[in-house]
């Protein structure tokens, strides 16, 4: 370094901030490799890992020092990064580029070439400090009548040159024939400011421009290996078909291989549109390299995956590539182009690298190992694939980064991209066995764990409710219940717990695991006969209930054991558990009528928590929401064990959504459980919004439906998993990430442990991509059915590792070529209803122990949703009824289990085979009444098939309790979403529990759209003032809209003022109104047919004029006005229409959907008035869903009434004599030129002008304006 450099740094360092910038503005920044190895070098500065260097001999004669130096200086003068240093300035590094002079170049004299190495050598290894020295070191040696030139760089300088334009350079100016020259400066700049480059910049400006680089979501569910950087090597078969290919159709090798990687990447991301870093290596070949360079430049190809057909796709592909590669660099062109020929030297490498964001967002960060992975242009490499190529013989290796991706993804990677690149020449890959492994690893022992939380962490919360219960607290309490179960149960008796929705159950559980037993949770409302048949089957003879300090009691039969009354003898030895000496029994649905007990144990308990711990890095505060009946709840009922804290939600939190949300943010909950039913509901009740802890939510049960990814699609900062499984294998056996590219039917790869097989009816292995059943292998399999003869699922099955145990789940399913799992339906006659899993034939089984039924069958309509129960009477049908049906059933199955109708049939019809002819029963469904009998008034009707659609039940009287009749929690979410979509009214659950019957939910959904809005001369009521008054506000609409951008504002103003707004069917009101001022009139007279004054008039952008103009004519008429609200209402007093009158008609309307008048601008400039473009946008990035044909209409209303305004003649006279108050967004204050009106100063009383923060948009939606429109202090409000 010389003093010139470091003064010239010193210069620019010690300049003003404001002064530096305006400097450094005439430097250009680095590019985004170059950046990435700057900090790189930040962390390490003492690293010569990127350092590179080449030996030049010159054999024809030697040369004088003085011309060598001359062309040396020349070389480092055209490429100014040779002649550079970095200097970082707030968030940019710029290139600061200073004079040749101050390189180095220093002059060596050997006695032999091994020594000259040696020295060469030490200098190799000496790192280059990039902010104060050049990235290039020259030197000359002499060795005897030798010449040599050593060239050493960082390779932060090969974004712009490469060795081979150095030493063309070199060669040109000492006026020696050198077979290509190539002057080369920085091309990865997309900016710059020196004049020689304004072409290159100019072209690669056009190449990058319109062009967006998706980020790309890889969902990787395998747990990584953590082991660095790794390597998979295959071997490529279709080399030589592929070379004929290239040559037969006059493409280059790149093109293919390329294009190849576009598909891959869409194949297992969706992803259209990203960036690819491409580099030619050929370090092997040193001819060969003279060529290209030691590593020619990498170059930033934008990629665009075309659903063109093969060739056309491809010539795509080659025509942008080869505009990017024949920009003013070292061409990759002309080396591609020797990749076809038989001349070409081998081998030959490209190297292809996915380009991975690289940032400290918490939003990228938050994902765990277990979640997404961003890819954009900019940053690391975590995945390259290398293409090498020796004569006839071709291979792929992929090296990634262990810590980002499992083995398990980049072996679907592989896969894909082996079979993209076999397809261009037809090779089919061979048939491959639908069989998937999950990643292996140590299973977590969870009483372990538990343990070390025990012993570290004592004070830490383990339990939410009742304040907070500790981990001291907690193992008190274990070790209570420890001594009751041992002191009163034998060894191998399950311990059935009566399972309250309290911290006390979950603690109960532990306490029998702990002393090395099995538990049952059973909810205290399930039927008594299903409780006597769950608990003679295990053979339970007393119950355990942690909830209460009663003394011993009685309950379906068996004897209730209380806790409170034992205490713990410590001198008792404590059994301790071995491995699958404790698990739990969960029960499913039973074809032969009876409940069928799942054994699960502790192996299995074990893998669960490991996956679930692997989920859940990062989250400390959990909700469990799921019924204890079903396995689900055993997600969250293990977190305590893992070290996180849980909150058992209540009944009644999770039957209120209100109540719900108070829970998740009182306690700063960061994750929950949920099935697809719903999370429908929490969307519709908005329940994410303003919780900002919230970070996931597991959803499984049923089907998660197109219109679900959807909602899902616009929470990105909420991870949603997908998990599937059985309760016959543990809860969970595979899990998909979800986002905007997931599709219905997508279940993702499998858990730890964990291995999954599609097999035909006869036993034998599918492939992939046929339809088969799904059969799981591994740690997650339980041992079966409590009953032996149930067990016929769960059987040996040959598989890749040979001869091994599963558990065959009756679901249909393929594997696709990325090892995915999709799922298509049922093999047998099982159905999901709401989540749970019920077997038909129990339904039948249960419905045929009546003595008044001879022959059932039961049916899932997959249209309506529900279950339909077809019974043959022993008597009459008319003695029969559906009511009877169900009150038998009730003895047996809990409600979610009851058919949603009944009918009643002579006969069942058969078919010719003799079977019942299923297709015949859904047809009758069709074209039934869906009752038998009905008592149900006319008016009570629409409501009543509204809830039954939704909630899967039958109603036969206007009195009869819902609650009674099967409406349990997961069937009130749907109820009041359909209620809501058919009324546009609002309710609780809690509003359904009070009010459980047809007749008491009809007189409160009429009352509270009483309360809404309802049409009266013209004008709507928005809001009933709380008592009688006086006092009333009138709204009027902005262009061409409603009222409902005022329903933000409506709750907020007063209570006891009454809020009226004035809109007219728009039809009506074209035929009736030609001009602004007829629709002034309009207005006017439906304020004066009210009667009642003083009013107050408000309106918001056009709606303020409207309000303005009809306060005046009001007036003239003698009408008491006492105050106009003009909000945002910027009017010259004169409107001419624009050139481009249908955008900005556009961008009113879209800004109204979007609340946004830059994003209105932006999305309109975009797509002008490409009104399907506009409405896809809308639809997929705002999750807006309107139509073409709705959009339209909007459009025609908004210019309908910016017409009457054009034709308008504003005058300031008469000066009105009532008290104008005018409020403007702080962006549209600032636009106000002289023309503009300014509100306030008309009016002969005096007015106010106030100023919000916001755009036109967004000012809507400020608290303060409903304490205007309310006639508050305003001052006073705003200080406050």
């Amino acid at each position: 370094m010389t003093n010139l450099v470091q003064a010239a740094i010193d210069r620019v360092q010690q300049l003003p901030p404001e002064k530096k910038q305006s400097v450094l503005a005439n430097y250009p920044t680095v590019s985004s490799n170059q950046t990435a190895l700057w900090y790189e070098m930040q962390i390490n500065p003492l690293s010569t890992a990127y350092n590179l260097g080449v030996l030049w001999e010159w054999e024809s004669g030697t040369r004088d020092l003085a011309s060598l130096e001359t062309a040396i200086l020349g070389v480092v003068e055209r490429n100014r990064i040779l002649r550079s240093v970095f200097f970082p300035h707030e968030d940019d590094v710029y290139l600061l580029t200073l004079s040749p002079e101050n390189s180095v170049i220093e002059y060596f004299d050997f006695d032999s070439e091994e020594s000259m190495i040696e020295r060469l050598q030490e200098i190799y290894a000496t790192p280059f400090d990039l902010t104060s020295a050049y990235p290039a070191r020259f030197y000359l040696c002499r060795v005897d009548e030798k010449q040599y030139l050593a060239g050493f760089f960082h390779h932060i300088v090969m974004d712009g040159v490469s060795i081979a334009s150095l030493r063309a350079q070199l060669c040109q100016l000492l006026e020696e024939p050198e077979r290509s020259s190539h002057l080369i400066d920085y091309v990865d700049y997309l900016f710059s400011n020196s004049a020689p480059l304004e072409d290159g910049s100019k072209l690669w400006n056009e190449y990058y421009q319109g062009f967006e680089s998706e980020w790309l979501t890889f969902s990787d569910p395998a747990q990584p290996s953590f082991k660095g950087a790794q390597f998979v090597e295959r071997a490529f078969d279709g080399w030589p078909r592929l070379a004929d290919f290239t040559r037969e159709n006059g493409l280059q090798t790149f093109t293919l291989l390329h294009h190849a990687l576009a598909k891959t990447v869409h194949q297992l991301t969706g992803g259209y549109e990203f960036f690819v870093a491409t580099t030619d290596q050929n370090r092997p070949v040193m001819e060969l390299q003279e060529t290209i360079g030691y590593f020619a430049r990498t170059i930033k190809l934008k990629t665009r995956y075309s659903t063109l057909d093969t060739l056309p796709a491809l010539r795509q592909f080659e025509t942008e590539n080869l505009q990017a590669l024949s920009l003013p660099a070292l061409s990759l062109h002309e080396v591609q182009q020797q990749a076809r020929c038989v001349e070409m030297m081998q081998p030959y490498q490209l190297v292809l690298e996915l380009q991975r964001i690289e940032d400290a967002d918490q939003r990228t960060l938050k994902s765990t190992r277990l979640g997404q992975r961003s890819f954009k242009r900019a940053a690391k490499n975590d995945l390259s694939i290398f293409f090498y190529i020796n004569g006839n013989q071709a291979s792929i290796s992929i090296e990634y980064n262990s810590d980002v991706y499992s083995a398990s993804l980049v072996q679907r990677f592989m896969d894909c991209y082996h079979a993209s690149l076999n397809a261009y020449t037809d090779v089919k890959c061979p048939a491959k066995p639908a069989f998937v492994y999950g990643d292996a690893c140590e299973p977590v022992d969870v009483l372990d764990r538990l343990s070390q939380h025990i012993s570290t962490a004592s004070e830490q919360a383990a339990f939410l409710n009742e304040g907070t219960i500790s981990y001291a607290q907690l193992a008190e309490q274990v070790e209570v219940l420890s001594g009751v179960i041992n002191l009163n149960y034998n060894q191998d008796e399950t311990v059935v717990v009566l399972a309250e929705r309290t911290p006390s159950t979950l603690m109960a559980l532990y306490a029998a695991w702990l002393t090395g037993r099995k538990g049952l949770l059973l909810p205290s409302d399930l039927p008594a006969a299903r409780v006597a048949q769950m608990c003679e089957e295990v053979g339970a003879r007393q119950l355990l209930s942690s909830a209460s300090a009663n003394d011993r009691k009685v309950y379906a039969g068996l004897t209730v054991l209380g806790t409170t009354e034992f205490t713990v003898n410590h001198e008792q030895r404590q059994y301790q558990p071995v491995p699958n000496d404790f698990g739990y029994v969960i029960y499913s649905s039973g074809s032969t009528g009876k409940p069928k007990g799942v054994n699960v144990t502790r192996a299995s308990i074990s893998n669960l928590a490991t996956f679930l711990d692997d989920c859940y890095q990062g989250i400390e505060r959990c909700a469990l929401n799921a019924d204890f009946s079903f396995d689900a709840a055993y997600q969250h009922l293990l977190m305590p064990l893992l070290g996180r804290a849980v909150y058992v939600l209540t009944k009644e939190e999770r039957l209120d959504v209100g109540a719900l949300k108070r829970v998740l943010k009182e306690h700063r909950i960061q994750s929950m459980d949920c099935t697809p039913s719903q999370l429908r509901l929490f969307f519709d009740a908005q329940l994410f919004e303003d919780l900002p802890d919230f970070k996931l939510m597991l959803v499984g049960g049923e089907k998660i439906d197109q219109t679900l990814l959807n909602e899902i699609a616009r929470l990105p900062d909420i991870r949603f998993l997908n998990v599937y499984g059985p309760c016959e294998c543990t809860v969970d056996v595979t899990c998909a990430n979800l986002n905007e590219h997931s599709q219905e039917g997508e279940l993702g790869q499998p858990i730890t442990n964990t291995s999954i097989g599609i097999y035909t009816p006869e036993g034998k292995l599918c492939d992939v991509g046929e339809t088969g059943e799904i059969v799981i292998f591994g740690a997650p399999v339980s041992q079966g059915y409590l009953s032996e003869d149930e067990n016929h699922a769960f059987r040996d099955f040959v598989t890749l590792d040979g001869l091994s145990r599963g558990y065959a789940t009756g679901d249909r399913g393929h594997i696709d070529a990325s090892h995915g799992l999709w799922i298509a339906g049922r093999a047998d006659n099982q159905v999901k209803v709401n989540g749970v899993r019920i077997e038909l034939d129990e339904l039948v089984s249960v419905a045929m122990q009546s003595t008044s039924v001879s022959r059932a069958y039961a049916v899932f309509d997959p249209d309506m949703k529900e279950i339909a129960l077809f019974c043959s009477p022993k008597k009459k049908a008319s003695e029969l009824c559906e009511e009877q049906i169900l009150t038998h059933m009730a003895k047996y199955l809990p409600s979610y289990m009851l058919p949603a109708q009944v009918h009643f049939m002579t006969t069942l019809p058969l078919t010719t085979s003799g079977k019942v002819d299923v297709q015949y029963l859904l047809e009758a469904l069709k074209l039934s009444s869906k009752h038998c009998a009905s008592e149900r008034p006319s008016h009570l009707e629409p409501l009543a098939v509204v809830i039954e659609r939704a909630a899967l039940l039958s109603i036969t009287s206007p009195d009869t309790n819902l609650l009674n009749a099967g409406l349990n929690s997961l069937k009130i979410f749907k109820v009041i979403r359909a209620i809501h979509e058919h009324y546009g009214v609002v309710l609780s659950i809690g509003d359904i529990i009070v009010n459980p019957t047809l007749t008491r939910l009809y007189e409160l959904i009429q009352t509270k759209r009483d309360t809404l809005v309802e049409a009266k001369k013209g004008l709507m009521l928005l809001k009933t003032p709380r008592r009688t008054t006086s006092s009333r506000l009138v709204l009027f609409p902005p262009v061409g809209g409603g009222l409902n951008a005022y329903h933000s504002l409506i709750d907020k103003i007063c209570p006891d003022i009454k809020v009226m707004g004035a809109e007219d069917d728009f039809d009506a009101l074209t035929k009736a109104v030609n001009s602004f001022e007829q629709l002034c009139d309009h207005y006017a007279d439906q304020v004066k047919r009210e009667g009642v004054t003083p009013v107050d008039l408000a309106g918001w952008s056009y709606g303020g004029l409207l309000a303005f103009e009809v306060a005046r004519k009001l007036r003239m008429s003698g009408f008491q006005v006492e105050t106009v609200t003009l909000i945002d209402s910027l009017y010259t007093g004169q409107m001419v229409l624009p050139n481009n009158e249908q955008e900005r008609i556009l961008q009113s309307v879209v800004g109204g959907l979007i609340g946004s008048l830059k994003g209105a601008e932006d999305l309109v400039a975009s797509m002008r008035v490409d009104t399907f473009g506009i409405v896809k946008i809308l639809n997929k990035e705002y999750g807006i869903p309107i139509s073409n044909s709705e959009l339209s209409t909007l459009a025609k209303r908004v210019g309908w009434h910016r017409q009457l305004l054009a034709n308008h003649s504003f005058s300031i006279s008469p000066s009105p004599d009532f008290q104008i108050r005018s409020v403007w967004a702080k962006e549209s204050k600032h636009s106000l030129t002289q023309d503009c009106i300014r509100w306030h100063t008309l009016n002969r009383k005096g007015g106010s002008e106030i100023t919000l923060p916001g755009d036109h948009y967004s000012i809507i939606q400020q608290p303060i304006l409903a304490t205007i429109l309310s006639g508050r202090d305003i001052k006073k409000e705003i200080n406050a």
